[in-house]
């Protein structure tokens, strides 16, 4: 499970940008499903699944760097080996949601991806990829325009996504962008269709996109539906998670949100000289960590050597550190 802890700091980060506008105080709020642990039914640590799991966080991480800075920033850390793996449901482990698209509300459930800069969904015609899922069809929306032209999304694990553009009406809880920019994918290859996603809702920084558009944050505090050009999540294994667009909810923090700057040369949302404490006891300081709300890890540096944290189990978390140290807790 994705570290309730851990996002803390990403609410603390975002939340805290830009004026009062217009919106909720407590913003606009999307309930999610909750992600598949990478346990199994008694309880062990499934050790297949998150290897399946890391090759695909790490290949993306990879992906999204390339093309935000050039292949030659890549340094040993992120040449991840190319491996296809198609994803099932039981590799899914991302913070799942619906949205509407278009003036008939078409629903797709998207993963809010911190780590992705665009927005994709699995389109009608043309797409024998697409079965089984929720799709938008152009034809049955009258806020629908075409680009006319196509793009493509190439995840070095050897998924890819490509379709053509369009720009339509897209609703997240309750926050409507008019023109959004989106991609309606007629190819989600080295996906099964178990994967459950419709679609990828991308919430990192502009610099990552292959489409050349605002993103939907950005888009909706343009358009002054938002009162912050922030959003955050709250996260339980227990349920009952939040995706929250705008102002950030004071029913799930006390006292005083801190803030963090951000190193936006990667395009991810990264902290550089962050601090990862577990009971108040430092396991490692001066940090640069990415938040990414696709993966169940804590992921550490490999040269830091094998760890212990007998409080994993009560936390929800992992901390691998490197493929060899992923240990069965």
């Amino acid at each position: 499970m994705l570290c309730k802890t851990g996002l803390t700091l990403f609410v603390s980060t975002l939340v805290a940008v830009g004026e009062a506008r217009v919106g909720a105080r407590s913003g606009f709020s999307i309930p999610l499903n909750p992600p598949v642990a990478l346990r199994r039914s008694d309880g062990t640590f499934d050790h297949h699944r998150a290897i399946v799991h890391l090759d695909h966080i790490m290949n993306k991480y990879r992906a999204n760097l390339e093309s935000n800075v050039g292949r030659a920033v890549s340094d040993e850390g992120v040449q991840i080996k190319r491996q296809n793996v198609p994803l099932d449901s039981s590799d899914i482990s991302e913070c799942l949601g619906p949205i509407t698209i278009g003036s008939n509300s078409q629903i797709a459930l998207v993963s809010f991806d911190t780590v992705a800069p665009d927005l994709w969904v699995s389109n009608a015609q043309n797409c024998p990829d697409c079965a089984g899922h929720n799709t938008y069809d152009p034809t049955m929306s009258s806020s629908s325009h075409s680009v006319g032209d196509t793009a493509q999304i190439q995840y070095q694990g050897g998924t890819t996504i490509s379709g053509p553009l369009f720009t339509d009406t897209v609703s997240a809880g309750g926050v409507k962008v008019s023109n959004q920019t989106f991609i309606a994918a007629t190819q989600r290859s080295g996906l099964t269709n178990s994967f459950p996603i419709d679609g990828v809702f991308g919430l990192s920084y502009p610099s990552l996109s292959d489409l050349n558009a605002p993103p939907f944050v950005q888009s909706a505090f343009a358009q002054n539906v938002i009162s912050s050009e922030g959003f955050s999540f709250a996260l339980s294994s227990q349920g009952n998670s939040l995706f929250i667009l705008g102002a950030a909810n004071p029913t799930f923090y006390s006292g005083t949100l801190d803030t963090h700057p951000v190193n936006t040369s990667s395009g991810f949302w990264q902290l550089g000289g962050t601090t990862l404490a577990l009971d108040l006891q430092e396991v490692f300081t001066d940090l640069n960590v990415i938040m990414d709300t696709t993966t169940p890890f804590i992921l550490g540096p490999p040269d830091q050597g094998p760890l212990h944290i007998p409080m994993l189990d009560r936390a929800q978390c992992l901390l691998p550190v490197g493929k060899q140290r992923l240990e069965d807790y």
